[in-house]
């Protein structure tokens, strides 16, 4: 099943990489895209896009009364057993619980028949999703300079905000499809980043999107900027060189495992530009630990993602397209 006859707010260029096909009950195919990949490694946040995609669409197929017939996910669990290959996949699910409130399945995504990603997503709808809401205090640390959208501030010097270029864009080609902005005074370091985006696939079916539900799962495994500061520490650490590089070569951060709450629903909300603040709170022995908190322009939290990746040299990621040994 695909959503491709309606034209999506995520522009169809994205519409086409997460697309996919029911085979028989349960069973669903996909087609991994080499330009939202990492090398020759899809993005991790991509294929939760895509997972996140064949959770909606076995509910549509196979449980369409369920949830009001609005059943999308409102929590993820993955973990990447393998590294995952650019071509096709197989994604198999299995009903675990099915609810009023929340269900709950278990979704594995196979290459050549092996096991690539497995996890647990549940799932709701905006009509089940009722109870107490409240104020909790919590802000972003650091603070957010302004709460406006890059592209709606003056383009002189009172703006706060710059465009990102990013580092080694032709290796990280994923966060290419994004387009970024950061403070012109930055946080120093890497533990603390912060940026607005806004989906922009690149293409004749790209453009300047909006953000959905499953463009918000692949957002919070994007973080470029954070990626680009480390790549300058992990050289140095390797090298032994004090003075830093300028262009430092790319490193792979594979994710090992990434937790997704999905707090406000962002579909129909025409929403252009989502701020991401991100934190790593510790990299010991080539394994690191990232948070990403994903906001709206009203400052209401949108998701809230933890991840843990490993640290790992650019040739670890050097398989030829499609056919890799799966190892980490």
């Amino acid at each position: 099943m695909s959503s491709s006859t309606i034209q999506p707010g995520h522009t169809q260029a994205f519409e086409n990489a997460i697309e996919v096909h029911s085979q028989s009950p349960g069973t669903y195919a996909a087609d991994l895209k080499w330009e939202w990949s990492v090398g020759s490694a899809p993005n991790g946040g991509y294929i939760a896009a895509i997972l996140h995609r064949a959770a909606t669409t076995h509910f549509q197929r196979t449980h369409p009364t369920a949830h009001h017939g609005r059943a999308v996910p409102i929590q993820m669990q993955l973990t990447y057993i393998r590294r995952s290959d650019i071509g096709p996949a197989v994604l198999s699910v299995k009903d675990v619980k099915l609810g009023s409130r929340v269900s709950v399945i278990h979704i594995t995504m196979s290459q050549g028949g092996r096991d690539k990603v497995a996890g647990y997503i549940t799932m709701s709808d905006p009509v089940s999703e009722t109870g107490v809401s409240t104020t909790t205090g919590w802000t972003a640390q650091p603070s957010v300079p302004q709460w406006v959208p890059p592209d709606t501030l003056a383009k002189g010097a009172d703006s706060e905000w710059r465009k990102v270029v990013l580092p080694n864009a032709e290796f990280r080609r994923a966060a290419s499809q994004v387009e970024f902005y950061e403070p012109k005074n930055p946080s120093v370091g890497v533990g603390f980043v912060s940026h607005w985006a806004r989906l922009r696939p690149s293409g004749p079916d790209g453009g300047i999107g909006r953000w959905t539900p499953e463009s918000v799962a692949f957002l919070c495994d994007i973080f470029p900027i954070t990626l680009g500061r480390l790549e300058h520490v992990v050289h140095r650490a390797l090298s032994g060189e004090s003075e830093p590089k300028a262009k430092p070569p790319p490193v792979w951060f594979p994710t090992l495992g990434l937790n997704l709450d999905l707090k406000k629903p962002v579909l129909g909300e025409n929403v252009e530009w989502l701020y991401s603040h991100i934190t790593i709170k510790s990299l010991r022995n080539g394994r690191m630990d990232v948070e990403v908190v994903v906001l709206d322009q009203a400052g209401e939290v949108v998701a809230i993602s933890t991840q843990a990746s490993l640290v790992m040299s650019a040739e670890r990621n050097a398989g030829s397209k499609g056919h890799s040994s799966g190892r980490l």
